[in-house]
């Protein structure tokens, strides 16, 4: 799988919901990241903290590992 790739930004449809991870290698829709990682083709990180797949009421979403830094939560990264 190799190094996480590093999330820079994420992009966000007019209600504010991230529907994108975006870094160095481009922009990937959640749902393509969510089937890369599940599949251990990919893994991802903001700032140190590893982004996870969670099953919330049926629906997968992404979330960073909670580490004490705000900075780093995908809601807090810039726009795309």
């Amino acid at each position: 799988m190799g190094r996480p790739r590093q999330v820079k930004a994420t992009g966000k449809d007019s209600d504010g919901h991230i529907i994108s991870l975006v870094g160095r290698f481009g922009e990937i829709p959640i749902k393509e990241a969510i089937r890369q990682i599940e599949a251990g083709e990919a893994s991802y990180k903001s700032g140190n903290s590893k982004i996870q797949v969670i099953n919330r009421q049926g629906n997968k979403h992404l979330r960073s590992s909670p580490d004490g830094k705000a900075g780093n939560n995908l809601a807090s990264l810039p726009d795309a």
